[in-house]
């Protein structure tokens, strides 16, 4: 119990698997709940576990829970560790452009194998600043802002930019705080137009409805007054994530 909420283990022991959490807005406030992991690494342990010995069934599950508000916080953990793994081990993928004036059209982007860093925080990522090595660079725990991963050198550079945001997502709305953006951004040394691609990675049913995303304030509120170097460094694209058993993988 004293793990709840905790990004790792207080000890060993059993643990609380998920927890309900009451909706506090919208129009269903105080009458509905949310099923959620009781903390990031139980959410960790559950997939791997899952992802090891069942992965027809992980599959299964997230088929039949698309649009279940729900379970939209289980859904989403997994979906982010899945992102992680899949994308970890590469593969051809489709994307398409969000945005105003841009070409709308459905094309395909090949992701290759890069390593996989782990990273503490934002500071952590000037020792890859320039890097001409084709990484992954995933967050040790949840509490990273803005990007649940970052590809160097790893897509096609003719499409994405060598340096790609990844924030996976099973909503259609999924606003980006601009300043830990901003510092992320800063980090990677990060300024030229178009230097750095923002991939929304989702499910496939959300794939074709899905938009270009707004900028949050540190208020939590829609930014009026988007950085310059945002508006100027950044792209925002779509991914989908097919749902389906990587080839040998247990049933």
């Amino acid at each position: 119990m004293r793990s709840v909420g905790l990004e790792d283990a207080v000890e060993s022991a059993t643990h609380k698997v998920v927890a309900y959490k009451v909706i506090e807005d919208g129009a269903t406030a105080f009458t509905d709940v949310r099923v959620d992991f009781a903390s990031p690494w139980i959410a960790r342990q559950v997939f791997e576990q899952y992802y090891t010995a069942k992965c027809a069934e992980l599959v299964i599950f997230l088929r039949s829970a698309e649009g279940n508000a729900t379970v939209s916080g289980v859904c989403g953990a997994l979906f982010e560790q899945l992102v992680h793994r899949t994308l970890s081990n590469g593969g051809t993928f489709k994307v398409r452009r969000l945005g105003p004036g841009v070409d709308p059209a459905t094309t395909e982007v090949q992701v290759h194998p890069p390593n996989v860093e782990k990273v503490r925080g934002v500071d952590a990522l000037g020792s890859f600043r320039g890097s001409n090595q084709r990484i992954y660079l995933q967050p040790e725990f949840g509490n990273f802002p803005v990007l649940d991963g970052i590809l160097l050198n790893a897509t096609d550079g003719a499409l994405l930019a060598p340096l790609v945001g990844i924030q996976s997502t099973v909503l259609l709305e999924h606003p980006l705080k601009q300043a830990p953006l901003v510092s992320i951004l800063e980090c990677l040394g990060t300024t030229g137009a178009g230097s750095f691609d923002v991939v929304f990675v989702v499910w496939p049913s959300a794939f074709g409805k899905y938009q270009i995303q707004k900028f949050l304030t540190t208020e939590k509120t829609i930014s009026k007054s988007v950085p310059k170097l945002i508006t100027t460094a950044v792209r925002q694209w779509v991914l989908e994530l097919p749902l389906q058993e990587p080839a040998g993988s247990p049933k």
